[in-house]
């Protein structure tokens, strides 16, 4: 009975200890105004991430501001 018990709790505190390794994106692109091409510079983007996992709500929001030649 011990050494069930004593399983029990190795099991338990292994299935606790673990620890979720968080995702990481990187998110490039370049805004151009209409279809001339022109890049637009100093330009602030926002947008959201919906990660979707089930029984979580998780959200990423992101902001970035375009360089000269409209990257981000």
């Amino acid at each position: 009975m011990k050494n069930l018990i004593f399983i029990l709790a190795a099991i338990l505190l292994s299935i606790t200890s673990c620890k979720k390794d968080d995702k990481e994106f990187v998110i490039t692109g370049q805004i151009i105004k209409d279809c001339s091409g022109e890049p637009l510079a100093n330009f602030n983007i926002e947008g959201w991430l919906d990660c979707d996992e089930p029984f979580s709500k998780c959200t990423e929001v992101f902001a970035a501001t375009t360089d000269a030649n409209g990257n981000f």
